[in-house]
This record gives structure tokens, sequence and C-alpha cells, in this order.
């Protein structure tokens, strides 16, 4: 792959954005992946959270999470070689 790339992109410079905004951090990985969806109040405790605070967390990791499939799954999405993703356009 690299050896493509270098070829490929050879003398250009290639940007990378980072978007914080749909990074999930190891803690919300955690929680999300404890969540069963009638357990907030035990992951508040472990995360010395408030049920509140955590459920509101919750919402953003899933809000999060919708946002990145849907990114995914845009019609027409093109992958990393500008190449068409076809898994994708039969939806």
């Amino acid at each position: 792959m690299v050896d493509f790339l270098s070829g490929y992109c050879a003398g250009q410079v290639i940007s990378f954005p980072k978007d914080e905004r749909y990074q999930l951090t190891r803690k919300e990985l955690e929680a999300w992946d404890m969540y069963t969806g009638d357990n907030v109040d035990q992951i508040a405790r472990h995360f010395k959270m408030t049920p509140r605070g955590m459920r509101k967390l919750l919402r953003r990791i899933s809000d999060r999470i919708k946002t990145q499939r849907l990114a995914i799954a845009a019609p027409g999405q093109l992958d990393m070689l500008g190449q068409t993703r076809p898994e994708l356009e039969s939806r």
C-alpha cells in the first residue's frame, strides 16, 4: 500500500483532517460497550458520574455512531483511492 501511495501521490502534500467531533474516546467506547439499555445507574457509578450525566453521554455517543454510519453509507461514497464502493451503491 505504501509503495502504491508513494508512486500515485509522488510529490503531493496530503492532509488528513482531524475531526474530533466524530472520534470517540476510550472512556466513551468502554461506556458504550457496557451499556445494555437498562444499566445506566451501574455505568454511572463505574465512571463516578450521575445517572443523568451518563444518559447525556450515551445519547451523544449514539448520535456520533449514527453520524459515522450515515457518512460511511452515503450513496456514491468513494474509497481511499477514489473508486466507488459497489457494496454501497446497491442500497
